[in-house]
């Protein structure tokens, strides 16, 4: 009796472990789609077309804990970057922005070690106390957002494997579609 009783409670505790596994990963997935994030595998913003970002290099403390510093290349308009998680867990990898309107830009975001390409939006401000940016999510339904990307031959994906909406096209029309979110407005999360 005693080694069924405890055989049933390592059973529940298993049954635990993965739904507290599958909330965290909905959790996950959750704060990347509100972020406003799209994935691809193509380069959508190159080095040529890529903009120069006034006091973007600096270092940034992360609301989550950790910092993001960035770094200008030489004679290029690529940034540097390494974020380092609270927990002192490091990536780096490199930034291109174009610039959509006023102060916001799209922003591709490539790791190191990943193939693939993250595109977002960010609005970059400055003070007396120094640069900030903000990372923002196009206020539209996914229907619309799925008109606009019918418009310029791109097609998104909007139950990829990481939850986060997958852009298949060229670079080229993918550029375009993000360009197209200049007539959306925009919600912004909190300043970095």
């Amino acid at each position: 009796m005693t080694r069924a009783f405890l055989k049933s409670l390592k059973g529940r505790e298993t049954q635990n472990l993965i739904l507290r596994s599958a909330w965290l990963i909905l959790l996950a997935a959750a704060i990347l789609t509100v972020a406003g994030c799209y994935e691809t595998d193509v380069e959508v913003i190159n080095a040529s077309s890529a903009a120069a970002v006034y006091g973007l290099p600096g270092t940034y403390n992360k609301e989550s804990g950790g910092t993001m510093t960035i770094s200008a290349v030489p004679d290029s308009n690529d940034y540097r970057f390494r974020d380092v998680s609270k927990e002192g867990t490091a990536s780096t990898g490199y930034i291109r922005a174009v610039p959509l309107r006023d102060n916001l830009y799209i922003v591709q975001v490539k790791y190191d070690n990943d193939a693939i390409y993250y595109l977002l939006f960010y609005q970059f401000t400055y003070d007396s106390s120094g640069a900030h940016y903000r990372e923002l999510e196009a206020k539209a339904e996914e229907k619309r957002l799925d008109q606009i990307a019918q418009q310029y031959s791109v097609k998104i994906d909007w139950d990829s494997f990481d939850f986060v909406p997958y852009l298949s096209g060229s670079s080229s029309n993918i550029l375009a579609f993000l360009r197209a979110h200049a007539s959306l407005s925009f919600s912004s999360s909190t300043a970095k």
